[in-house]
């Protein structure tokens, strides 16, 4: 056997699992492999019929000689199995009288060879054997003088022992009753293994090759130490052969005597085939004072219970070693861990301290378990839940001090119970009333009622509700500060394996359902399920690259605010050191508010950076789906997606089809397929029709527009793009119209409003601009119509008490009328209609109107009088308005090339004057060109240097005239 096949049988169960199989199989060494032989004669071949009989060499030996007894095989006769001597062998006497039956050793030395090629050597410098049938062996008897137990390996290998097991006191055996016996302590040493207790008492069953009971009085320790790391053995996949192998150390060979010579043990013959492995259940019961250390880890408990299934004697390979330590330190790490998850939760402006993972204790590192009071093992009739799945399962109690306390350097713990499932690798934590406590000094501390874990898949569990507390948690405390992360339902943590698959303390994942809440200060985070990663940084701590968190309720603790049916939030450290998050990313009925900001929507996306103060800002932010956003009580918008940049100031918001954006601001709202707005809301652009609507104490006002319309709240500029119209309505009836293919408002701010300051009109190919003011009279609603200017270029300026037009168009003076919309073409269509080919400016403050180029006036009297065409080179008009009275023409001045007509009556001149009120025309002409009056109806001309026309009474003053000229008759 090679001696990595030998160190399989002890270091294979590892730590307290070797222990415990190291104190059950010293039993069977004792019994099983030495003891075990009948010694009976009546068993041996015919072959052996000449060698002497047992009593026959015991007689020979009472003299005092020495004895040598070898033993057969009884499945293989040809091999030799064991072998006894003794330097002397006498009866024995007490008070000088010969003992019947009773026999004394001196100088014992006897060998077991296993099958194994190990074997086995019991030692000691005398022994009492009583033997009521010397032909039957003895039935009890003791060995003293320093007894000693050694197992060797196999020949050819190390010399050192496997095993050495030392005697203070005697050791005393009963065969009748199996029973096995030492008062004093009791020693063994072995590669791996050290024991040390006090009166040992064990009651075996040879038939069922079993320890019926196994009790220590006062136990001291059991010390496992692993073997060097080049040295252990490959851990072996669990199979189904593990309970059919062949006979191992564990168990005794059957033997027989075959000589009472020394010899050579004969050539083996062919194996046999294996025998059926050999299955026996135990519980064994430390108690008081139970310490177990490792290193710096240590557990303290009153009590372990351990329950163990052993076939042929040891325990499986399936059942890995168990480190509790280990399970400890990566418990232990978790409160600081997870608390990490709310220190980088978007919003904040400190970076958090890195947690760093702790490093466990070398597993290379002796582990030892002692104990004050006694130690009983005993085997199990029927399975326990405890092994239903397990080979060995390990519970630490402490029913006096109430709690199990474990720890490793920083890291401490306790618990009300400690169960170690060996063969899963499962560690369970239980503490009614959340006693579960796992601290890490300096970072933080976790609570629970229940935590499993599982070492061989590097996860760990707490069922229930628990608590995880960072190291500044201290609500009492001067700061009141609270940090923590609550669940009701359950929590899981992943942490990384390493290479052979292990456990470390590096977490990877925790995962808190049911109401879970994390606090640190101010900042909250709270949802059914939170999720957390975490990622190594270069110094080797535990950073969180991730957060996940579904039916998200969040708080910045500065106003902030985020709730939504699922949001996930990574993190990265930047070039400058900093672990910041890097974005965020939230589904299902999203609410977002900040200082007086919110955004509803179904999914919200957004980067996260710092800007130029150093801050965490959002940029980069997309919301779709029903979107909502409001600021304060100015803005109020709707669309199907909004596009917004935190550091740019621009925001987009996008509507559907049948459904535009739509954004309220203050008194006025804008509607359209997409609303772009620049350093939010000052400027903006829509692109695509859409319509503005605006009202407050001085009137209303609504635009609309075909292509597009842009906005500047710092300049005051407001331009509508495509087919466009803007109605004005004021708290006095007057109502103001521009239309146009292109719309250029300016706008200036009059106290907390904007103001009208001026405005220009652009006409389209087909379609002029037009400006258009009206009044509706307060009595009949009808609308009364003031001013109306048609131009392919118009500009309204001074607040819209100036009209200029520098193009040819027209203009309408009072429409009185229902139905103000009709066509303007004809003479009847207003009080006065004026027309031009060069330019128009209107000074309505004035009352004044300029106009140029072949330019025209028709007017009408209100009450209904006689209507007046006048048309010259320029025409300066003079009108009244009040805010009570029909606005009227009040004065027409025409120049250069002046004319007018009044029914069939014609008048020329180089200057006309026309009092609309007094109904008088005043001609004046120039010695070069006189004026001239033409009667259209018998074609008779007058000239004159001036004249004076009266159209109520059609008298015409002349003032030196000229001849008359009348026309021929034909």
């Amino acid at each position: 056997m090679s001696p990595r096949s030998l160190q399989r049988g002890l270091s294979r169960p590892g730590l307290l699992a070797a222990l415990l199989v190291a104190v059950l199989c010293f039993g069977a060494v004792v019994y099983f492999m030495v003891f075990g032989s009948s010694g009976r004669s009546d068993g041996l071949s015919d072959q052996l019929d000449d060698v002497p009989s047992i009593t026959d060499a015991l007689r020979d030996a009472e003299a005092g000689g020495g004895v040598t007894l070898d033993y057969a095989d009884r499945d293989d006769p040809s091999r030799r199995a064991a072998q006894l001597k003794a330097d002397e062998f006498r009866p024995a006497q007490v008070d000088g009288r010969i003992e019947p039956h009773v026999y004394a050793l001196k100088g014992v030395n006897a060998r077991v060879f296993l099958k194994s090629g190990e074997t086995v050597l019991i030692e000691s410098e005398s022994g009492r054997m009583y033997m009521p049938d010397r032909s039957a062996g003895p039935e009890s008897g003791s060995l003293s003088g320093n007894p000693k137990i050694t197992l060797f390996p196999p020949p050819g290998q190390a010399e050192e022992p496997v095993l050495v097991a030392t005697f203070e006191q005697e050791l005393r055996f009963n065969f009748n009753y199996a029973h096995v016996e030492t008062p004093g302590k009791l020693t063994v040493t072995s590669r791996d293994l050290d024991f040390v207790g006090n009166h040992v008492t064990a009651r075996l069953n040879q038939p069922q090759q079993r320890i019926d009971v196994l009790e220590v009085e006062r136990g001291e320790y059991l010390r496992y130490t692993p073997p060097p790391a080049e040295a252990k053995p490959a851990a072996a996949a669990p199979n189904s052969e593990a309970r059919a192998r062949p006979q191992s150390r564990g168990q005794a060979p059957r033997i027989r005597r075959v000589s009472t010579q020394t010899g050579q043990s004969a050539p083996a013959t062919p194996p046999s085939a294996p025998e059926p492995a050999h299955v026996a259940l135990y519980l064994a019961t430390f108690t008081d004072g139970v310490t177990v250390t490792q290193g710096e880890r240590t557990l303290t408990a009153d009590m372990l219970e351990t329950w163990t299934r052993l076939i042929d004697h040891k325990l499986p390979d399936r059942t890995s070693a168990p480190n509790p330590g280990g399970g400890v330190s990566n418990l232990s790490a978790l409160g600081a861990l997870v608390l990490a998850a709310v220190q980088d939760a978007p919003g904040q402006s400190e970076p958090p301290a890195a947690a760093p993972a702790l490093v466990l204790g070398s597993d290379d590192e002796p582990v030892t378990l002692r104990w004050t009071g006694p130690l009983r093992i005993v085997p199990l009739v029927n399975q326990p839940e405890t092994l239903a799945r397990d080979d060995l399962y390990l519970r630490f109690t402490a029913v006096k001090t109430g709690l199990v306390h474990f720890g490793e350097g920083p890291s401490t713990g306790h618990a009300a119970s400690l169960d170690y499932a060996g063969t899963r690798e499962q560690l369970v934590l239980t503490g009614p009333g959340g006693s579960v406590r796992l601290e890490s000094q300096g970072q933080g501390w976790l609570e629970s009622s229940r935590t499993l874990v599982r070492m061989n898949e590097g996860t760990a569990t707490v069922v229930g509700p628990g608590q995880v507390f960072g190291a500044a948690h201290d609500p009492a405390g001067p700061a009141h500060r609270e940090q923590y992360v609550r669940w009701l339902d359950q929590a899981d943590f992943v942490f990384e394996r390493d290479a052979e698959g292990r456990m470390t303390g590096n977490l990877r994942r925790a995962t808190f359902a049911g109401q879970a809440r994390a606090v640190d200060d101010a900042r909250r985070a709270e949802g059914s399920v939170l999720i957390a990663d975490f990622v190594e940084s270069d110094a080797g701590s535990r950073l969180v690259s991730r957060i996940e968190l579904h039916g998200a309720n969040v708080s910045d603790g500065d106003g902030g605010t985020l709730a939504a049916q699922r949001m996930v939030v990574p993190f990265e450290t930047s070039s400058s050191a900093r672990h910041d998050p890097t974005s965020i990313d939230a589904s299902g009925d999203v609410f977002i508010s900040k200082d007086g900001k919110s955004i509803a929507s179904q999914s919200l996306s957004a980067r996260i950076l710092r800007d130029a103060n150093d801050q965490l800002t959002a940029t980069d932010v997309v919301a779709e789906r029903g979107v909502h956003y409001v600021e304060g009580e100015q803005i109020d918008a709707t669309a199907e997606r909004l596009e917004a940049s935190g550091l740019d100031q621009i925001a987009i918001l996008v509507g559907e089809e049948g459904s535009p954006a739509r954004i309220d601001y203050e008194d006025s709202v804008i509607v359209g397929p997409r609303i772009e707005m620049q350093q939010h809301p000052q400027r903006g652009t829509v692109v695509g029709p859409g319509t503005f609507d605006a009202a407050d104490e001085s009137g209303t006002m609504h635009a609309a527009w075909g292509t597009g319309l842009s906005f500047d709240r710092d300049s005051g500029v407001l331009e509508l793009f495509g087919t466009s119209r803007i109605d004005q309505t004021l708290a006095s009836g007057e109502r103001r119209q521009a239309r146009g293919e292109h719309l250029i408002v300016e706008l200036v701010p009059v106290g907390e409003e904007l103001a009208l300051e001026a405005a220009s009109i652009f006409g389209g190919v087909d379609t002029p601009g037009v400006v258009e003011v009206r009044r509706t009279a307060a009595d009949t609603g009808e609308p009364t119509e003031m001013l109306h200017i048609e131009s392919s270029e118009l500009m309204t300026m001074d607040g819209g008490t100036a009209l200029v037009a520098s193009r040819p168009g027209r203009l309408v003076v009072l429409d009185r009328r229902v139905g103000g919309d009709a066509d303007l073409e004809g003479w009847d269509r207003g009080h006065a209609l004026f027309t031009w080919q060069q330019s128009l400016v209107v000074d309505r403050l004035r009352g004044e109107a300029h106009l140029r180029g072949d330019a025209q006036v028709i007017h009408r009297a209100m009450d209904g009088g006689r209507t007046a065409e006048l048309a010259g080179d320029v025409i300066d008009a003079t009108f009244l308005e009040t805010e009570d009275t029909q606005p009227e023409v009040t004065m027409v001045v025409v120049t250069g090339t002046a004319y007018a007509r009044v029914d069939q009556q014609e008048v020329l001149a180089a200057r006309l004057e026309f009092d609309t009120t007094r109904q008088i025309v005043y001609a004046v002409g120039t010695d070069s060109e006189p004026v001239r009056s033409i009667d259209g109806a018998t074609g008779a001309v007058v000239s004159a240097k001036s004249l004076t026309w009266n159209l109520r009474t059609d008298r015409i003053e002349i003032d030196k005239p000229s001849p008359f000229v009348m026309p021929r008759n034909p």
